[in-house]
């Protein structure tokens, strides 16, 4: 679990095992901690405080990777398709350029509003 910068993001699959990890992780941690409630032996407690701090460690492992992943998402943000205004600015222009050749393709996608 130790990432560096510049690292490639987690695939969805990547993702899905590391949550997985952390849920098995935190399941161990529970059942350490209550055993260690239950003796109060140190060594149970000594066990569990290990379990806790593992856990916790890739607990904040993973939500840095979901950090990354969120500032690609933002920095790399793709407009699916252009708005029906930045299409009419286009065929405008191109019309003021070309003296309205070429800009059939343009109109007909505005009129149907692709």
């Amino acid at each position: 679990m130790s990432r560096k910068k510049g690292d490639a993001n987690f695939t969805d699959a990547e993702l899905l095992a590391s949550r997985k990890t952390i849920i098995s992780l935190q399941i161990n941690a529970k059942r350490l901690l209550d055993k260690a409630i239950k003796t109060g032996d140190l060594l149970d407690l000594a066990k569990a405080s290990q379990a806790i701090s593992i856990e916790g460690y890739a607990s904040i492992q993973l939500i840095k990777v979901q950090e990354d992943l969120g500032r690609a998402l933002v920095t790399n943000k793709i407009i699916s398709s252009p708005s029906s205004a930045r299409v009419s600015a286009m065929g405008t222009m191109l019309e003021t350029v070309d003296g309205g050749a070429g800009t059939a393709v343009i109109k007909l996608m505005v009129e149907k509003k692709v």
